[in-house]
């Protein structure tokens, strides 16, 4: 078999990036998967709360740390309100990208 080499377009390197280094082939893009835990609109902030305290303090469990490690998952103590301007710029970037290049369901 032949092995290929993975292309990672993401800032900063983790173990499971190790491998390969090089810059990133376009100045500035960055593409990279996420995961978020979303609650329907209208969810009292104290059960926002509790939710985001929970799954901050799964996150720092030494076996979820040593996974995420190895599948190169950063994982990022947010609060709520970091997640949602993180999820807000992101709705953003990827509005301009579908806009100007036509992009639609159909293709």
């Amino acid at each position: 078999g032949h092995e290929l080499p993975a292309v990672f377009a993401c800032p900063g390197r983790t173990a499971a990036r190790k491998f390969i280094e090089f810059g990133a082939p376009f100045p500035g893009f960055i593409f990279d998967a996420w995961y978020g835990m979303f609650a329907p609109t209208g969810t009292p902030k104290a059960i926002i709360d509790k939710l985001n305290a929970a799954m901050r303090k799964i996150a720092r469990f030494d076996t979820v740390v040593e996974r995420s490690n190895q599948l190169g998952i950063v994982l990022k103590d947010w609060t709520p309100e970091q997640f949602d301007k993180f999820v807000a710029t992101e709705g953003d970037v990827w509005s301009k990208i579908i806009k100007e290049n036509k992009i639609t369901l159909d293709e």
